[in-house]
């Protein structure tokens, strides 16, 4: 969208600007319900499997949910859920994450897609938006070379809760840190999204609560039916998203 206005606007002066140009969300976001929510207050209610292994460690603090890595790569952390969201559905999906230490320049964040059942590389359809402690954020999808922007970003609490929030609406996602909109992008993944997830940065440990999922138009599922889904979750080592660039030698 961005590359047709400006192709416009190089040949027609008087083009008229369009909504990215707002700090404004130019669409409704009323109307979404809660679809999936997981809350850390026990481990029945954790979601995630807890457990200490030799890679990394998944324990429960104050009722969040704690995931230290223990190696040098990115870790994709994400649950599957039992009824995928097709990719005509508009949903939003939100996470507050807390990164108090370490690189101020390492990326953490949400990521969503077919992430599992995608190859390994560069490759992985998986959408995400991430930000670090430096006040940058960035997003994109992982098929593409890089993400497709950095952006300075005040509204980022370095060291402290950042609540990162996306909407999907149409083909186009909204992105939002701390309630505050950031920007927009057109979506690249076109299959089914039945696995959302965070990623935490290389010996990185990551506080994660608020986990929450929402259609338009939908109803939560009950704590009760919750017991009676089956839930998968997965843990995928990444190489940082940042990293395939061009490098002149």
């Amino acid at each position: 969208m961005r590359r047709k206005y400006y192709v416009d606007e190089f040949f027609n002066e008087s083009t008229p600007a369009p909504d990215f140009v707002s700090l404004k969300i130019p669409v409704d976001t009323t109307g979404f319900n809660s679809f999936v929510s997981f809350n850390f207050d026990s481990p029945s209610q954790a979601g995630w499997t807890l457990g200490d292994s030799l890679n990394y460690k998944i324990s429960l603090d104050n009722g969040r949910l704690r995931f230290q890595s223990k190696v040098n790569d990115d870790y994709l952390v994400f649950v599957k859920l039992p009824t995928p969201i097709t990719i005509q559905t508009d949903f939003s999906y939100e996470l507050t994450l807390n990164y108090p230490v370490g690189d101020v320049t390492k990326q953490y964040g949400i990521i969503f897609g077919p992430v599992s059942s995608a190859s390994s590389g560069t490759t992985d359809p998986i959408e995400f938006f991430n930000i670090n402690n430096n006040q940058n954020m960035y997003m994109g999808n992982r098929s593409w070379y890089s993400f497709f922007t950095e952006l300075t970003e005040t509204s980022i609490i370095s060291t402290g809760n950042n609540k990162l929030k996306v909407f999907k609406i149409g083909q186009i996602l909204y992105y939002f840190i701390n309630n505050v909109y950031c920007y927009s992008s057109e979506i690249v993944a076109t299959d089914t999204l039945n696995e959302f997830g965070f990623m935490v940065p290389s010996q990185g440990i990551v506080w994660i609560d608020n986990f929450k999922i929402s259609k338009r138009g939908s109803t939560n599922i009950s704590s009760k039916a919750k017991q009676n889904l089956k839930f998968e979750f997965g843990i995928q080592k990444t190489s940082p998203f940042n990293l395939n660039k061009i490098n002149n030698q």
